[in-house]
């Protein structure tokens, strides 16, 4: 019970990601192979959503200067945070070299979803009743946060995986590990040889003698 509860910390959104990075820093200051980039894949989501982002926030800017009786100036900030965020996150993933630039991207990415789920939210104060409004916005951020615990989740299970492939158990006899498989080791000089057999330092000493 008390190890999962010190596992809570992983679902706080905004803070969970950076301890996650310094929890697993002898993993993420490391280079990122080539093969786990993924470069093209998150920078085609990224310009996407980024330009989605941008277009929301032109056309709010608009309907807030034609349309004098409604103020977006929430919507405008929440949705300008979401454009910045995937900005961000699309130019690291361009020059990512390290574990934790990866995750400072997927950072972004995450503060840039959460901010256009909120932009959504806050808009529909002015088409929905209160009820369905409220109702509407405890789905939203509930089925971001889900999203959010799983992939932290992940996140961290896939360092751990790492950090015990690094980890090599060592010997605690000193012993080679073919001992006891059908070899023996001589006492003298320390040479493995077949059991039953004789060492053939041994052999050649008593030769020279």
């Amino acid at each position: 019970m008390f190890k999962n509860l010190r596992l809570l910390w992983l679902f706080i959104p905004f803070i969970s990601r950076p301890i996650l990075v310094w929890k697993h820093r002898k993993i993420t200051y490391k280079i990122i192979p080539s093969e786990e980039k993924d470069l093209e894949t998150n920078r085609n989501f990224n310009l996407t959503m980024c330009g989605f982002s941008f277009t929301g926030l032109l056309g709010l800017v608009v309907l807030e200067n034609t349309i004098k009786d409604i103020h977006l100036d929430k919507q405008i900030c929440f949705i300008f945070i979401s454009f910045i965020s995937y900005y961000i996150a699309n130019n690291i993933q361009s020059y990512k070299f390290y574990y934790w630039m990866d995750e400072l991207a997927i950072y972004c990415m995450e503060t840039g979803s959460l901010f256009l789920i909120l932009t959504i939210i806050t808009s529909f104060n002015f088409c929905l009743g209160l009820f369905c409004s409220i109702i509407f916005s405890i789905v939203g951020v509930l089925i971001w946060y889900i999203d959010f615990c799983i992939h932290i989740y992940c996140t961290n299970k896939s360092f751990e995986g790492k950090m015990k492939k690094k980890i090599k158990k060592p010997n605690p006899s000193n012993k080679p590990p073919c001992l006891g498989l059908g070899f023996e080791q001589c006492p003298i000089h320390k040479t493995i040889y077949h059991r039953g057999g004789t060492c053939p330092d041994c052999i050649n000493q008593k030769k020279s003698e």
